[in-house]
């Protein structure tokens, strides 16, 4: 059966967590799928935990989750795209209201399970590579941020264009430390807060200049 939805899941040490992640999205993932794991080349126990497991392993030295995003959407093909991360657990038809949405707003924020809309989002694969996801590149799904406020350009940039919705009902479990799911001192997690004062003045610029491009 050929698959609507790919599931772009950027990943790195948490290979001990994802033959249960694929089990998990394959039992309740009610869409004809895709699971694309996105994995830096080094981190070999990721690849050789998903070795033989129904999902792809894309490799490649992309050193943030943004990288892996836009490599996971190029080399993917299905119309709709989830982005996805591998401290997520997903419920039975976690992703159908979402798509229902998708005719829309190509681009659709999905509960993450405590009611924060704008960390994960479904887009339509047409609509990005006719529009982009960004102000400044064509067809690119995120702007290439070091870790923080990848997934807050694409849903503000998508509101500032009137392109966004949010499908309150259905989506994700995120087993995130700010939840109190998972250990703040996980390596994944201090490498993100690193670059946050980088990304957050980044992220400042590009809104001015977005807001000015919607102007012009």
């Amino acid at each position: 059966m050929k698959a609507d939805l790919a599931i772009l899941c950027p990943t790195l040490n948490r290979a001990d967590k994802l033959p249960a992640l694929v089990e998990n999205i394959h039992e309740n993932t009610e869409t004809p799928h895709t699971i694309y794991f996105v994995m830096e080349a080094h981190d070999r126990d990721s690849f050789n935990a998903v070795k033989g497991l129904d999902c792809w392993a894309i490799q490649g030295q992309f050193g943030s989750c943004a990288a892996a995003y836009n490599a996971g959407f190029e080399f993917s093909t299905e119309p709709f795209c989830f982005l996805a991360n591998d401290d997520l657990e997903f419920p039975a038809g976690w992703e159908l209201p979402a798509l229902s949405m998708l005719d829309d707003h190509p681009i659709v924020g999905v509960n993450e399970g405590h009611n924060r809309m704008t960390c994960f989002s479904m887009v339509r694969r047409d609509f990005i590579e006719a529009e982009s996801g960004v102000f400044d590149k064509p067809g690119t799904l995120v702007h290439p941020y070091k870790s923080q406020y990848v997934d807050t350009e694409l849903a503000e940039y998508a509101k500032a264009r009137g392109v966004w919705g949010e499908a309150v009902d259905g989506g994700v479990i995120h087993r995130h430390h700010d939840f109190g799911d998972a250990d703040p001192t996980h390596p994944n997690y201090l490498q993100a807060r690193e670059t946050l004062d980088e990304d957050r003045a980044t992220y400042s610029t590009r809104q001015g200049q977005w807001k000015a491009h919607l102007d012009s």
